[in-house]
């Protein structure tokens, strides 16, 4: 479990440093989404883990611990649904 948590660190610290750096290339694209994909697969196991453990320890359900996953996992979404209606591009 740190060994990924870990790995996430140095993915965002790997994109912090290029972000400052404004190293933009098709290449670094293509390495970015095989990052976030790496991420993505790695941290998914564990995060569904933490919620059955979660779920135990405060006594809900497998259906209230799968809604609580659901609104976790669609709220980043929701709020910026909600800023890009409230303050559109131009």
């Amino acid at each position: 479990m740190m060994k990924i948590v870990k790995f996430s660190y140095l993915a965002l610290l790997i994109g912090l440093v290029l972000l400052l750096v404004h190293f933009e290339s098709s290449i670094l694209s293509v390495i970015s989404l095989v990052g976030g994909l790496l991420i993505v697969a790695l941290v998914g196991e564990p995060m569904v883990e933490g919620l059955k453990e979660f779920g135990v320890c405060y006594g809900f359900s497998d259906h209230v611990t799968g809604i609580i996953s659901s609104l976790a996992s669609n709220l980043p979404e929701a709020v910026m649904t909600l800023f890009m209606v409230i303050c559109p591009p131009i």
